[in-house]
């Protein structure tokens, strides 16, 4: 025994000395996300801003996540300065790098307005920074301190400095000129004929591009003293300007993809083979190539603008709306603005699928037909995703979308209501709840359907959508985002004050908000155990073991808290779907039917079962359910289990129960 307990000891000290295994591991993507802004550094490299920082050494053809250090949701501007510094605006402040974006921190002393859209260095070592509706900052020591400098009540979208350190800066009212760092500002408008203003970029002669959120493009040849309209050819709005090494011109547009100019603004032509059409930032770099953050990802040109290729490989930002999995275990997860995916290997590779641009809703039916919701349209594919058919309902978004035990397709959608059909998508009616928004459908036992709705309420039907009848949740005139029913028909919603529960089929409601951090719940999902997880915008990830009772939050291993969706395979694996993070998978399946001791479920006992029962019993991480892990079946974990496991994988004893 004293032997035993000498290896039981070794092992836990050799664990204690490892990280304990993380609830969460990435999934490898989908890839994607897009990008509002670039920079780059003397050597060529990319920062790409999106959710956090991306970080190319290639040129692009890979990405690294480099955000260690950046606590803020989403990065809008990106500048670096003579010393190689990099500096993130973002909707947190500002962040700076000292170590080519290896880690951050937190510079916002003095910065009054965390709400940070544009940066910029000029020539003398000033940075400033561009606040939403609160003007412009300035740093004169690398960031560690900031003063407000003017511009007040403005939300500077674009700032640049020319060679002798003048600064324009675009707003919704024209360009603003300082020639003192920022300390006085005159508006330079003459000829501006829109100031909508979004976009502005400077040539190597000084000369100034103006692009506009009414689609019109200004270029001023005289330090903005005046300006004249280009004939630019598009009424797209302009969100990005660049120019290349050679003089060449380059605007961004939301909606009609990428226009190139050779002969300084004179003339344009569309350059946008390979691009889709909604294009938020366009760069270039010394190597002469462009890069463009566009719906679907990141693009590079090579040659001028004349083909653009997807570069998306590593880029893991992707804003996932929806999950589904079918009985194989494949998964399908749904994008805004870079379609879908599928995984049939658990996450570790992902491939589009071939329907729309924005997909908002996910589900699979009983026999297998995948539906897909977007704007306005419907679509279903027979053949595991491969190839799709729809049709058109409305021009609003299809945020839900279930499918009954009968095989009826309920749709609900963007203040339009819900959609039924009953011919397997041939044909829609409108059942009700117009002016509505349904974030959720759910069904219970006995085929009543329940829809999660705006403004606190919930609505159940009991004959299939010909008549709702409206259960206001109590407490709360936030919106309702999600709905599931367990087993015993309990109902659960999660809506922007918590989590409510119901077991009256909808007629009462009790808050059950015990152990939540973070309370706008999003999506809810409850596997076969009735384990019930609940996803939350900014707090990432809870679990309750007890009807709703008390929550515990299940966050090791989650590098982004703003959990959009959640599903459950097959085999017990959970996957989070994400805001601007792709998607997540538990490292193991915690809710499999595994046999007593199994903790790693595959079908056998192993030395692996021994340090996960150490990661249970020690550190309180990893595949601990009692009905596994509990192997002396005392109702809790205790040394004792530890011993009992080891004894039975290496001196084959069995279990007292």
């Amino acid at each position: 025994m004293l032997k035993k307990f000498w290896v039981l000891a070794s092992l836990v000290l050799s664990l204690s000395q490892a990280s304990a295994q993380d609830f969460w591991q990435p999934s490898n993507g989908p890839y994607g996300g897009g990008a509002s802004a670039f920079t780059f550094n003397t050597n060529g490299e990319v920062f790409a801003a999106s959710y956090g920082v991306f970080h190319s050494t290639d040129n692009g053809d890979t990405w690294t996540k480099a955000s260690s250090g950046i606590t803020a949701l989403y990065v809008y501007g990106l500048a670096i300065n003579s010393s190689g510094f990099v500096f993130a605006g973002s909707d947190g402040g500002v962040f700076r790098s000292t170590d080519n974006g290896s880690s951050w921190i937190a510079v916002n002393s003095g910065l009054t307005n965390l709400f940070v859209l544009s940066l910029a260095v000029n020539p003398n070592g000033y940075i400033f920074a561009g606040t939403y509706r609160g003007g412009i900052f300035r740093s004169s020591d690398n960031g560690d301190t900031w003063i407000h400098v003017g511009l007040q009540n403005y939300t500077p979208t674009d700032i640049v400095a020319n060679s002798s350190g003048h600064l324009f800066v675009g707003v919704d009212g024209g360009v603003f000129l300082s020639t003192d760092n920022g300390a006085s500002w005159v508006l330079r408008d003459s000829g501006l004929t829109y100031t909508d203003v979004i976009a502005v970029a400077i040539n190597s002669n000084g000369h100034i591009f103006a692009g506009t959120r009414s689609g019109r493009i200004f270029r001023s040849t005289d330090n903005g003293e005046s300006w004249t309209m280009l004939s630019f050819g598009s009424f797209a709005s302009v969100y990005s300007i660049a120019i290349n090494s050679t003089g060449h011109v380059f605007a961004g547009t939301f909606g009609d993809g990428i226009y190139r100019s050779t002969d300084n603004g004179d003339s344009w032509a569309k350059a946008s083979s390979g691009l889709a059409g909604y294009i938020a930032s366009v760069g270039a770099n010394l190597n002469g190539y462009l890069f463009a953050g566009a719906y679907g990802g990141i693009f590079r040109s090579t040659d001028n603008g004349g083909l653009w290729v997807k570069i998306n490989t590593g880029l893991t930002a992707t804003d996932t709306w929806a999950l589904a999995i079918n009985s194989s275990g494949h998964i399908f997860a749904a994008t805004y603005g870079d379609a879908a995916f599928r995984s049939t290997d658990n996450g570790v590779t992902w491939t589009p699928c071939n329907v729309g641009i924005i997909v908002y809703s996910l589900t699979v039916a009983p026999n297998g037909v995948i539906w897909a919701g977007e704007a306005g349209r419907i679509s279903k594919s027979t053949n595991n995703g491969a190839t799709w058919t729809g049709v058109t309902i409305l021009d609003r978004p299809a945020y839900s979308l279930a499918v009954n035990t009968n095989g009826h397709v309920f749709a609900g959608t963007y203040g339009a209501g819900i959609f039924r059909s009953t011919d397997s998508g041939a044909s829609w009616v409108r059942i009700g709840l117009t002016g509505s928004v349904v974030y959720g459908i759910a069904f219970n036992s006995n085929g009543d359907i329940f829809a999660a709705a705006n403004n606190g309420r919930l609505f159940r039907s009991t004959d299939n959508g010909v008549s709702w009848i409206q259960s206001q949740i109590t407490d709360t005139t936030a919106n309702v985002y999600s709905v599931t029913v367990d087993l015993n028909d309990h109902i659960f919603v999660g809506t922007g004050t918590g989590i409510y529960r119901s077991t009256d089929n909808g007629v009462t409601w009790a808050q059950k908000n015990n152990g939540l951090t973070k309370t706008v719940v999003l999506p809810l999902v409850i596997n076969f155990k009735e384990e019930i997880y609940a996803g939350t915008y900014g707090g990432g990830v809870f679990r309750s073991t007890d009807n709703g009772e008390s929550w515990t939050e299940i966050n090791s291993g989650l590098t982004n808290f703003y959990v959009r969706a959640l599903a459950i395979s097959p085999d017990g694996h959970l996957f989070a779907g994400t805001y601007g993070g792709s998607v997540f998978r538990s490292s193991q399946p915690f809710s499999c039917a595994a046999a007593l001791g199994d903790l790693n479920c595959n079908g056998d006992l192993t030395a692996t079962d021994v340090v996960l029962m150490l990661n249970c019993v020690f550190l309180g991480n990893g595949n601990c359910d009692l009905g596994i892990a509990d192997v002396n079946c005392s109702g809790n974990l205790t040394p004792a289990d530890a011993v009992l496991e080891l004894n039975a994988v290496f001196l084959g004893s069995s279990f007292p129960c």
